[in-house]
């Protein structure tokens, strides 16, 4: 993932649909501690009512000091 890409994904989480998962994995693979990718991953399950949701939204909170602010991410 370029770094204009991820700076444009945290401005506008929305557009986190025309990510591919691929994508977003791969810049966590890289990244690992990096929360925002995190959030962005776990918005795009969410918006894809993916099942894997519910697992990974125990390991992403894993990563966040304030669950409420994850909660507010996610429902922006």
């Amino acid at each position: 993932m370029q770094k204009a890409m991820f700076l444009e994904l945290l401005e506008s989480p929305e557009k986190v649909k025309n990510t591919s998962f691929e994508e977003l994995e791969q810049a966590i693979l890289q990244f690992p501690y990096c929360l925002p990718l995190r959030m962005l991953l776990l918005r795009k399950y969410k918006e894809n009512d993916s099942n894997t949701y519910e697992r990974y939204l125990s390991l992403a909170a894993l990563y966040a000091p304030d669950l409420q602010k994850v909660h507010n991410f996610l429902d922006k």
